[in-house]
């Protein structure tokens, strides 16, 4: 699954999302089911940049990237796809 969307202006987000079994992704589905990325972007007047914030658990755990450093934020234990993409609109 890969969605892109304006959260507001010229602020944007991707989020991407693999289900590591082969299975639908629901918002209840447990972040340790999915490889999960969510990327926020500036959009210019043909292409989109970067924002220097993502959220993924490509280390085994959820953190977040700020400018290229990595903050934990929660284990991923804790958290369903849902929670994920709200965590993004809380930091944005």
């Amino acid at each position: 699954m890969k969605v892109r969307g304006e959260i507001s202006g010229t602020n944007y987000a991707e989020v991407r999302a693999t289900h590591i079994r082969n299975e639908p992704i629901n918002w209840d589905t447990p972040i340790t089911d999915v490889k999960l990325s969510i990327q926020t972007l500036t959009s210019g007047a043909i292409t989109f940049s970067p924002n220097g914030y993502r959220i993924d658990n490509a280390h085994g755990f959820l953190h977040e990237h700020v400018s290229g450093a990595m903050v934990v934020h929660q284990p991923i234990q804790c958290m369903t796809v849902s929670g994920a993409i709200t965590t993004l609109f809380r930091r944005n």
